[in-house]
């Protein structure tokens, strides 16, 4: 099973298409800007009514949410940041088995689905069939991951734009509790529920 992991970067990217832009570094233009009320913005993160497409449309956004969460982690680990380090190793090793598993759960429940990650737009149809791909800015705003100040302390930056990149994931899956019945897209919402909490615990640490 863990095997599936080896698919990062390189093959999720072609399947999902996905991509990994990088963080801004110091010396790069950056929005240093720490309100997250348009990222976090409950709006940009839903996937939509309980219907025949709710959990490939769950499925495909948390796996771009996790990719930015993968981002943020890999920054603060290449940066060499003590206190942070070991925790973006554990986010990224959850994280990347966590959308090996969610692609290999894609391609069995919804053989039929578009390769490119799809996008809940209200008022649109949700019928397979009709579901629109998701733009980059769409994929940007699922991420979360453009919010990292790098010219100050790195391990505060890398808490202070992790807890709510968590906390949107808990009520994402929290979402997913209420409206899907597939076993699959319950028993990793529990996970990320479980996992994502005692992170932010452990993240509130490190302010």
């Amino acid at each position: 099973m863990k095997l599936l992991i080896r698919l990062l970067p390189s093959s999720l990217s072609l399947l999902l298409g996905l991509s990994l832009p990088a963080i801004a570094m110091p010396g790069m233009e950056h929005n240093h800007n720490h309100d997250h009320s348009s990222h976090g913005n409950h709006a940009m993160h839903d996937v939509g009514p309980a219907d025949a497409t709710y959990d490939l449309r769950f499925i495909d956004a948390m796996i771009q949410h996790h990719y930015g969460a993968i981002e943020m982690a890999k920054v603060t680990i290449n940066q060499g940041y003590p206190g942070a380090g070991a925790l973006a190793s554990q986010i990224i090793s959850a994280q990347s088995w966590e959308i090996a598993n969610m692609l290999r759960q894609r391609q069995l429940r919804f053989p039929d689905a578009p390769i490119m990650p799809v996008r809940y737009t209200p008022g649109q149809s949700t019928v397979l069939s009709q579901l629109q791909p998701m733009t980059e800015a769409d994929k940007v705003a699922m991420r979360m991951s453009g919010t990292m100040d790098m010219t100050g302390d790195r391990g505060k930056a890398f808490a202070a734009a992790m807890i709510p990149h968590h906390e949107m994931a808990i009520a994402m899956a929290e979402d997913a509790l209420a409206k899907s019945g597939d076993s699959f897209v319950r028993s990793i919402s529990w996970e990320i529920i479980r996992t994502q909490s005692d992170e932010i615990r452990r993240l509130r640490g490190l302010l």
